[in-house]
């Protein structure tokens, strides 16, 4: 068995002639395998850690990671970090990308059949080999996880050991014999041992649905396929927590994976499609399954176009791999290679051309030299009808105004994992989008990034909602309206109306007996309050991170402008019942967290309050 046709082989090779459709690219492939090849790096003979650890603390930024400077930890801000945490954070980038190396040398071979690419994939393999069972990446995980050798999760274990499954699928025909014994005997079955206990432990923790399982499916699947062994294959496929049963539990019936994490849910579709693509090869369609309440591969890849905003981008929601220089938008340009392979929808075309484009890159990745269309398909503009776009299961909507103005609403259920306390928030675009996450090694993704407060939405008594259920909806065509009553011991309603102008948002919130409600809105750029004189007011708000700077007691509405890349927004704030006005400022979102956000805070003690804001782009 192989986890890629031969039919696949050839048509690369036909791309990647001088002539042919992918030459340059493959070109930009050759030179940094050359490069490598030149060096012959020496592997690290030590685990990996976290990757998330690599953050500085001081900055809240990604360190700057360089493959050649083991114990150097350098910061975008110019900060240095030392000490072993950042060691083994560095090594685990640095095993990964031995991995994506060794695959994209493999393809070379493929392709070229020098001797000397087969020499570097041989090399790498079998120093895991030689490596794998002195690794302890457990020692020095955390509680929580679920642990490996190589690193300290499984996860990334998984992450790590598909493209070295590619690498040797690849040219394994071609290794000794001796050597292809020992890659398979000391590395190949002792991974599938430590994945396949990694499966079983979250199966016995009652979470099949996990994005973790996807993964470990897709290395277990190719792992069956390469070496010929059926019970692995079915583990991966039809066993209780394989793709069908995960397909069924761990995705929503409108193609939305259940945690509605766009990054995540773009993370498990790759790891499927991987799954699906060695299946395919090896005869059985994967993409042809349905889940219970029909989703399918089809369908995620889908569903995640339905976020898209008017410049393109997805709309944040959760936890992800949202900060600058992450992995999101090459594993969504890998995932969208695949789909549109199989899938003319525009949207599909416009997602993977969207990634590139933001990326700066060409199509030299693997996936779009193995699956990719020969060309991009054209890229069709958003339809000017579609003004709102709704995933009912998910509970997300996008309702765009104009191509100047769009809104995003949250409103399902709480989902536990990497959900965020944001229920029935508002996101408006291109001026006050969702905050994100930073990496997850940083106190600061629990204490801010994830609290009812870095959200534009209602915080009632200071407190993030732990627990709650979908929201009843209701939907028009440019309406939504939303109640949950499941909040806290009262009722809150939402309902947002965009026109070809403006946005309208209508908050209402009673109860028996009085409460705080903090009505919360940050802003991106410049912030004038035009109608109204502030006070000097240096208390902390109820959560920690804001600083609050000024205050007007006592006001019925506020008018403001927001100055954001050269366009200007006008924002209105009306209430029912007079409110205190509380100006601020909170970290910056995860893509720059130095640059500290504008925040308002509408604030009533009470029993019942309505607010009025309506957003137009001037």
């Amino acid at each position: 068995m192989q986890l890629f046709t031969q039919a696949t082989i050839n048509k690369l090779t036909q791309k990647v002639a001088p002539n042919g459709s992918a030459h340059a690219d493959w070109q930009r492939l050759l030179a940094r395998v050359d490069i490598w090849c030149a060096q012959s790096p020496e592997l690290p003979t030590q685990s990996g850690g976290w990757i998330h650890n690599y953050i500085c603390p001081t900055h809240w930024l990604p360190l700057i990671y360089d493959g050649d400077a083991p114990s150097v930890h350098r910061c975008p801000a110019g900060d240095d970090c030392t000490g072993a945490i950042y060691d083994e954070a560095w090594r685990a980038w640095r095993h990964r990308q031995f991995a994506d190396m060794s695959r994209d040398i493999a393809l070379a071979y493929a392709v070229t059949g020098e001797a000397r690419y087969l020499a570097e994939v041989e090399r790498i393999l079998l120093q895991y080999a030689a490596f794998y069972a002195n690794f302890v990446g457990a020692d020095s995980a955390e509680v929580w996880m679920i642990t490996a050798r190589v690193f300290n999760q499984a996860l990334t274990e998984s992450l790590w050991a598909i493209p070295l499954i590619h690498a040797f699928d690849l040219v394994s025909t071609d290794l000794p014999l001796d050597a292809r014994q020992q890659i398979e005997q000391d590395f190949l079955r002792p991974l599938a041992d430590t994945i396949s206990q990694a499966q079983d432990a979250l199966i016995k923790q009652d979470h099949v649905d996990s994005n973790y399982m996807g993964w470990f499916n897709a290395v277990l699947g190719c792992l069956g396929y390469v070496l010929n062994d059926v019970d692995l294959v079915a583990r991966a496929i039809d066993g209780s927590g394989g793709f069908i049963k995960h397909l069924t539990i761990g995705v929503l019936a409108d193609g939305m994976q259940y945690e509605v994490t766009p990054y995540y849910h773009n993370f498990v579709v790759l790891a499927y499609q991987i799954l699906a693509e060695a299946a395919h090869a090896n005869g059985r369609d994967l993409y042809g399954v349905r889940g219970e309440n029909g989703q399918s591969i089809q369908s995620m890849w889908r569903a995640l176009t339905q976020l898209t905003l008017p410049d393109g981008t997805l709309a944040d929601l959760g936890d992800g791999s949202y900060w600058i220089n992450s992995v999101y938008d090459r594993e969504l340009s890998e995932v969208y290679e695949i789909a549109q392979a199989h899938d003319n929808d525009p949207a599909v075309a416009a997602t993977l051309q969207n990634a590139y484009a933001r990326k700066g890159s060409g199509r030299d990745n693997w996936a779009a030299l193995l699956f990719g269309k020969e060309a991009l398909a054209p890229s069709t503009p958003q339809e000017e009808g579609s003004a709102m776009r709704v995933l009912p299961d998910a509970g997300v909507a996008v309702l765009q105004s104009s191509p100047q103005l769009a809104a995003v609403v949250p409103f399902g259920a709480y989902r536990g994992s990497h959900s965020h306390g944001d229920p029935l928030s508002l996101q408006v675009w291109p001026f006050s989008n969702d905050a994100g996450c930073v990496l997850y090694g940083l106190p600061a993704r629990m204490e801010w990034y994830r609290d009812a407060y870095a959200h534009n939405g209602l915080v009632i008594d200071g407190e993030s909602p732990q627990l709650w259920a979908n929201a009843q909806s209701h939907i028009a065509e440019r309406q939504i309206q939303l109640c949950a009553a499941d909040l806290f011991a009262g009722k809150v309603s939402r309902t947002i109306e965009t026109t070809p102008t403006q946005i309208i948002d209508l908050v209402t919130v009673s109860a028996e007996t009085p409460h705080q409600y903090d009505w919360v809105f940050h802003v991106d750029g410049q912030l004038v309050l035009e109608n109204l004189k502030t006070q000097p007011h240096a208390e902390m708000a109820a959560a920690q991170h804001i600083k609050l700077t000024e205050r007007v007691a006592g006001v019925e509405s506020a008018d403001f402008t927001i100055t954001h890349n050269d366009q200007t927004y006008t924002l209105q704030l009306r209430a029912d019942t007079p409110f205190d006005l509380l100006l601020g400022n909170a970290p910056g979102t995860s893509w720059n967290p130095t640059e500290r956000r504008r925040v308002i805070i509408g604030r009533t003690t009470g029993m019942t309050q309505r607010y009025r804001t309506t957003i137009s782009h001037v």
